[in-house]
């Protein structure tokens, strides 16, 4: 399928669900559609012009979401109330996000010509992955597999380290974001199984390379895409924060985090960390920030991290000191 098509029934599914969205408002007040218009026009910068399949996995939540909103199970667009018994929130950046390519389409027409998995039944996309991995990267998976898509999902993540030797990039890329974009099935219960299973397999012991162009550029990518994508489950973006910061480290690409101290704290805080848990994605940080020889940065960070030792557990920063002294 060529880009020019998938971009067509891209900018298709996007305008559906914009109509159906202004229908399912149409018995409320006003403002409401007012804000999903406004949401429409602002959606056009959200994202780059390749992100098709991050668009994808957002316009997947968007239908979710359209359910709740039609099912009478959403009690605000925005900061906009409405007036409903059952309580959930409909994230206006999830709106917006499935509306993002529609004044793009002349950038987006020229996207490279890939197998594509997108914009087909679940069930289908999951099956052609699957052949995908097993004729292209030699994994051995069953043709069909489990039927519930979260086990279909897990038993899948436990191959992906095959596209780790990849000769095509891009395609890594591609694939890795197509399971992603499947991501959105999971029961909120299976989530973390799944996004742990996901991270398992993209490590830097299977993805390689420096910079954006190579395996382990793409991997931080997707990682990135997923990480944005879990904003409001904060247990979940801390474990792929720490294979964010392990792959930005072997792909010597950790400038493109905000590593700073105060970032560092606030995320710690908003996730809950453990200070064990802190330790460990600092000792992480410290180490991607040498690789990317960026060592006045690695300095504060390992001040960070002995700061979090007190007279009680100072014994137990031996190790730490020592890595201080011997990087400074």
């Amino acid at each position: 399928m060529s880009a020019a098509r998938v971009h067509s029934k891209l900018q298709r599914l996007v305008l559906e669900t914009y109509r159906d969205y202004l229908r399912a408002v149409k018995p409320l007040d006003p403002s409401v559609r007012e804000q999903v218009r406004r949401e429409f026009r602002e959606a056009a910068t959200r994202f780059q012009p390749s992100e098709v399949l991050l668009i994808e996995y957002h316009l997947r939540r968007a239908k979710k979401q359209l359910k709740q909103l039609q099912k009478g199970s959403v009690t605000a667009v925005g900061s906009i109330s409405i007036d409903h018994k059952q309580v959930r929130f409909l994230s206006t950046g999830v709106l917006a996000a499935c509306f993002v390519c529609l004044d793009k389409r002349n950038e987006m027409a020229d996207h490279k010509i890939l197998p594509v998995f997108a914009f087909i039944d679940d069930g289908d996309q999951l099956q052609q992955l699957r052949e995908y991995l097993n004729n292209v990267g030699k994994a051995k998976l069953d043709p069909k597999g489990p039927p519930d898509v979260s086990d279909n999902l897990l038993d899948l993540c436990s191959q992906l380290t095959v596209m780790g030797a990849c000769p095509h990039p891009v395609e890594v890329d591609y694939i890795l974001n197509s399971v992603c974009s499947l991501m959105v099935l999971v029961p909120a219960e299976r989530a973390p199984e799944v996004v742990g299973a996901f991270c398992k397999a993209i490590t830097p012991a299977h993805f390689k390379g420096l910079g954006w162009n190579s395996n382990a550029g793409h991997a931080v990518h997707v990682l990135s895409n997923l990480f944005r994508g879990f904003a409001a489950h904060p247990k979940i973006q801390e474990m792929l924060y720490r294979s964010l910061v392990a792959m930005c480290s072997e792909a010597h690409m950790i400038g493109e985090l905000d590593c700073s101290t105060e970032t560092l704290q606030k995320q710690f805080k908003q996730w809950g960390t453990s200070l064990e848990g802190q330790r460990d994605i600092l000792r992480l940080v410290h180490i991607g920030l040498l690789e990317d020889q960026k060592a006045d940065q690695a300095a504060k960070v390992m001040i960070m991290l002995l700061g979090t030792y007190t007279e009680k557990d100072a014994a137990q920063a031996r190790d730490d000191a020592i890595e201080c002294v011997r990087t400074a």
